[in-house]
């Protein structure tokens, strides 16, 4: 609870007004400001032009009553706690107050007794659960409407784009295309680099809204390195690139992984040292840790490196080493960010090494 609480008091008896001020001065935290109305109709106006924490309004206020106004209230759609403070108890009078939207009722004799001070307390809590649980719904219907609308935009961005790629990809194999086969390409590759773009943000999303499930199987871990092989060598030749693969005898034949993901980690950094890597190789190398039970995997490169006081940024979403970036270096920066987020949730851990012209 906040440690200032402004009350709007509703009170049309003078001597009421200075009992009700001279209760709550005597409390030293949570400081109460007292604003005082006299009537509904001052009352609705200080309501929609001013923000308090609570209203205390009598029931009897000339010829209104307490009903009169929280009648006005909930058509205004003005919402505040509202403690009704009557002469004497009346059980029937309690009901309908309750009923129209009160959090509680008092009599004013109750003024100068500890229970007026725990109603104001209860009154208050009530209301900031309230609101939180309010806060939350709210919340929740965004992130709702935000994950129906990126899995629909997946679908129709990743569509033509699929299209785009398989024909192009037919048009490449089909003889007599030679003459536009440069232009062709242009296309394929593109296309390629926008889904994998898609992928990235789409990937990020979930793992921000923690909507990313891992889907752990048994996996042989010699043909999983054969087929990244497969998938990689031809990406590295391209670039006239060395792509080695090795594994410590003392690596297990299965382990328990989720393999897409695994395979999207390495992937990524498989890419990102290509990617960064003119002559020279690029070493996927596996090893068994036997006193943690871990495999460890290591990508290195023999390409421009990173500086050293860059290290520590490169597993943060967006990040891109500037200086570092060319024209075909392209991306969102989002690879390793993903790479980090899923082995983290693997329960492992991802480190850079790197010493700049010389590699990662």
């Amino acid at each position: 609870m906040t440690d200032h609480v402004r009350i709007l008091l509703v009170e049309d008896d003078e001597d009421d007004y200075f009992l009700t001020a001279d209760s709550l001065s005597q409390c030293k935290s949570p400081v109460f400001e007292l604003v005082w109305a006299k009537t509904g109709e001052e009352a609705i106006e200080h309501l929609q032009t001013d923000t308090f924490d609570l209203c205390l309004l009598d029931y009897l206020l000339g010829q209104e009553n307490a009903m009169d106004v929280l009648e006005k209230l909930k058509s205004l759609s003005v919402t505040i706690p509202v403690v009704v403070l009557t002469g004497q108890a009346d059980s029937i009078v309690d009901d309908r107050v309750m009923r129209a939207g009160a959090e509680d009722f008092l009599t004013k004799a109750e003024v100068d007794t500890p229970r007026f001070m725990r109603t104001i307390r209860y009154a208050l809590v009530r209301r900031e659960i309230e609101t939180e649980r309010l806060e939350r719904n709210r919340i929740e219907q965004q992130n709702k409407a935000k994950d129906k609308f990126l899995a629909h935009l997946g679908h129709e961005l990743r569509t033509p784009l699929a299209s785009i790629l398989g024909y192009t990809e037919l048009l490449l194999d089909s003889p007599g295309n030679e003459r536009i086969n440069a232009e062709l390409s242009t296309i394929f590759n593109n296309s390629k680099h926008l889904l994998s773009l898609l992928n990235d943000l789409l990937d990020m999303s979930r793992i921000m809204a923690n909507k990313l499930e891992l889907v752990p199987q048994t996996l042989n871990l010699n043909g999983f390195l054969t087929d990244l092989y497969s998938l990689m060598v031809m990406q590295a030749s391209e670039k006239g690139l060395v792509l080695t693969v090795s594994a410590n005898s003392l690596i297990p034949e299965y382990i328990k992984v989720d393999p897409t993901r695994l395979r999207q980690i390495l992937i990524n950094l498989v890419n990102n040292a290509i990617k960064f890597t003119d002559t020279g190789e690029v070493a996927i190398n596996v090893e068994f840790d036997k006193d943690n039970d871990r495999v460890c995997f290591a990508v290195k490169d023999t390409g421009i490196g990173m500086p050293a006081d860059k290290l520590e940024t490169i597993f943060k979403p967006f990040e891109q080493i500037e200086d570092l970036i060319h024209a075909n270096h392209g991306g969102a920066g989002l690879g390793l960010a993903i790479s980090n987020e899923l082995v983290s949730r693997m329960g492992g851990r991802i480190n850079v090494e790197s010493t700049q012209g010389e590699g990662s």
